[in-house]
């Protein structure tokens, strides 16, 4: 069990598959960040076992999950729902949307999401009662659900970029950009910006033996362009080293602290803690 992170930098391990016994291993699960589709057919490939990717939390457990046996074309979706939960995709209103539009994604199951002695918190982390889905729990996330019912994870409600008037879901441009041969990880952010309210700001971790410079940078936002639709494509691409990113202490990268940190070294703001200077 590891973050899409520590898959990679697996993979990144020369002649791995020759020179470790991997007899015993008969399961790989990825959680706590988006895993890109190229990793997983990478893995299958190199390791001969297919990387389970899943959708948890400490409060609600694994509620999405993919399976062995799954069409490879839903390889990069978080799955179908667990047994025993049910999920459905919203609007703002609190209301479904159809097939192939994006949602904020409602959870019901065996537990829920309680948060001790904070009410505002609880308040936010479940539906309210006059609701369709009253007492559902409400993790943060948007997603889409297509046709097969298949659940494709598009980012954080929290980690959303309003940029010129469009929304952009900061993990949809990091599964973009992770699927990049030469980026092992990245984070985005928004920054603000006077003509577009905000940018798209993206931190890249090269795999090893890959050197930054201007070109890259350029090639990996085209590369967005063609991934997604052209206007979330990072205006701001700053190269870094991982152990730079601020993180939990299971490996996730704390955006929240990153975006803090990136604003207190705009032109005006007190003097923040710094990160290593790349190609923007």
């Amino acid at each position: 069990m590891a973050v899409p992170t520590a898959f990679r930098a697996m993979l990144g391990v020369a002649d791995a598959e020759r020179l470790y016994r991997l007899g015993a291993l008969r399961l790989c699960l990825s959680a706590g960040e988006p895993l890109p589709e190229d990793t997983a057919l990478e893995w299958r490939k190199k390791f001969g076992q297919t990387i389970i990717n899943a959708i948890g939390s400490s409060e609600l457990h694994y509620w999405l999950s993919t399976f062995e046996g799954m069409p490879d074309r839903k390889i990069g979706s978080s799955g179908l729902s667990v047994p025993g939960y049910e999920n459905v995709l919203v609007d703002e209103r609190l209301e479904p949307v159809p097939a192939g539009t994006a949602g904020e994604l409602l959870v019901r199951g065996p537990v829920g999401q309680l948060y001790w002695r904070r009410p505002d918190a609880q308040q936010k982390g479940v539906c309210p009662p006059e609701s369709t889905f009253a007492g559902w729990s409400r993790p943060g996330l948007y997603c889409v659900q297509d046709e097969d019912g298949y659940f494709w994870f598009k980012g954080r409600i929290d980690d959303m970029i309003v940029t010129a008037g469009y929304k952009v879901p900061g993990g949809e441009v990091e599964t973009a950009l992770n699927n990049h041969p030469a980026v092992l990880e990245s984070a985005v952010i928004g920054l603000p910006d006077k003509e577009r309210g905000s940018i798209v700001k993206a931190f890249v971790v090269l795999k090893e033996g890959v050197a930054p410079s201007p070109d890259l940078a350029k090639q990996l936002q085209e590369f967005v362009k063609q991934e997604l639709e052209p206007y979330k494509y990072p205006r701001a691409i700053e190269f870094a080293k991982a152990d730079a990113l601020p993180r939990t202490v299971t490996g996730k990268i704390q955006r929240n602290s990153l975006r803090e940190m990136e604003l207190a070294r705009l032109p005006g703001a007190a003097s923040g803690q710094p990160l290593p200077q790349g190609v923007g």
